[in-house]
């Protein structure tokens, strides 16, 4: 049996000392950190129209969508101001893209996906992952339940701001590669 020799065993612990730590994300579970609970929370509200949570609800024939928020508009309460301004924005184009920059009477001309969800449809509940948390700020993934046999699929990242005594959503960036209010570093 041969030993190895000081030499190579300093080389050795020192390329090891060197190798970038990779750390494994952590696993999807049911909600479980106060800011998880808040994005379950507003996640499931989305689904309730009079909650009014969505800031890209269509408007009325004939009409441009706004690009900036009303100072009391419902939906303040629960997104921030930068937020809800980034989806208007959105909205905006789309509308301008699809429908020539007004609502049409029968025509899709906004957002084709609910982009507080970031879908059309929202499952039953969902699974919840802190990538990063803080006493102010947190971000969170969120993810659909998974087929048998399968992993979670992974709908979008939150970013959560502490606002008073309430959690609001600051920032999404969806799975499908939407951004709102979302900056990648």
């Amino acid at each position: 049996m041969r030993m190895a020799t000081p030499g190579c065993i300093a080389v050795l612990v020192a390329a090891n000392a060197l190798a970038p730590a990779v750390a494994a994300a952590p696993v999807f579970h049911p909600a479980k950190s106060v800011p998880e609970l808040a994005l379950a929370k507003l996640l499931k509200l989305d689904d309730d129209p009079s909650a009014a949570i969505n800031p890209s609800i269509e408007g009325a024939s004939g009409h441009r969508p706004p690009t900036k928020p009303a100072p009391n508009a419902p939906y303040l309460k629960r997104l921030t101001v930068p937020l809800a301004t980034a989806i208007l924005v959105a909205e905006a184009r789309a509308v301008k893209e699809s429908c020539g920059g007004v609502y049409k009477e029968g025509e899709l001309c906004g957002l084709d996906a609910d982009p507080i969800i970031c879908g059309q449809d929202s499952p039953d509940y969902y699974l919840f992952r802190t990538l990063q948390a803080g006493p102010t700020v947190a971000i969170v993934e969120a993810a659909w339940p998974p087929d048998a046999g399968k992993p979670p699929e992974r709908s979008g990242a939150y970013r959560l701001k502490l606002d008073g005594s309430v959690w609001k959503i600051d920032g999404i960036s969806c799975a499908a590669g939407d951004r709102y209010n979302w900056m990648t570093r």
